[in-house]
């Protein structure tokens, strides 16, 4: 082997690396699992209420959308680079969705969502940046976000299909998680959360999305505001409705949360 095929061998290997380490700088990896006490290597550990108010403004994102960026960049995450958030699946509450929802409502768009069981086959073959990132202006994309409260005290909650993304028995009036009234808004349907699931493969698919959104006659270009209890189930699905096409979809981040603690504000059981 000659002297000059060997350097010419060190000289792609070094290109090689330097390609993937760079590739790595623009990643960034967000672990969102629950119960989990080891993170997952080169990822930044990231619950949704680091970003959320506390008691009556439960699940409520911070007013203070600069505070959230610069929160998020000591974490990694740069609207310039692509954010893996990772979760738990069905084993959790959609905590991934929740924080993808987030990242979008404040300008970052290259998010992609995966459970643990999913990304445990990808992680072999990508690299991820464990650094910091620099301070950004976060982008506010309005439509993402809305307000059950503000909607019906303007009344134009009958501009939008409500979705209620809890479990049936919470639907039908269980007082679950600390809420101060069970019950569901009169016009709403319940489509829980973890129905975007496919049953064999246990991810989430524009496929299953689809159908299930088809299911209940609702249309890629109706405008949806979907509510849980503290948005976390529903910023879940806000996030997959937009990759599936469904990109009228709003979350209500405080969610029935703020809303029950109003005894005006109506609430039906059945």
């Amino acid at each position: 082997m000659t002297r000059a095929f060997l350097l010419l061998s060190v000289f792609f290997s070094f290109s090689l690396t330097a390609n993937q380490n760079s590739d790595a700088i623009l990643r960034v990896l967000l672990d969102a699992r629950c119960g989990r006490i080891f993170k997952l290597k080169n990822s930044h550990r990231v619950q949704w209420p680091q970003f959320t108010g506390m008691g009556v403004d439960r699940g409520r994102l911070l007013d203070d959308a600069q505070l959230l960026a610069d929160k998020l960049a000591r974490k990694g995450v740069h609207p310039s680079k692509e954010i893996w958030v990772v979760g738990g699946g069905k084993r959790c509450w959609g905590e991934e969705g929740r924080i993808g929802w987030m990242l979008q409502y404040l300008g970052v768009e290259n998010v992609k969502v995966v459970g643990e069981e999913q990304f445990d086959k990808m992680k072999k073959n990508i690299q991820f940046s464990p650094g910091q990132a620099p301070k950004w202006l976060p982008q506010i994309k309005s439509a993402l976000r809305a307000s059950l409260i503000d909607l019906h005290k303007s009344g134009r909650l009958k501009e939008f299909i409500l979705i209620d993304a809890r479990g049936h028995d919470e639907w039908l009036g269980a007082p679950k998680y600390m809420l101060k009234r069970g019950g569901h808004i009169a016009e709403s349907i319940n489509i829980q959360w973890d129905s975007f699931f496919d049953s064999q493969s246990h991810e989430v698919t524009v496929e299953r999305i689809q159908q299930v959104m088809a299911r209940n006659s609702i249309s890629k270009d109706a405008k949806i505001l979907v509510y849980c209890t503290v948005g976390v189930r529903s910023g879940f699905m806000v996030y997959w409705l937009r990759q599936a096409g469904f990109l009228n979809a709003a979350n209500d981040d405080a969610s029935l949360w703020a809303y029950s603690r109003n005894p005006a504000l109506p609430l039906v059981k059945q």
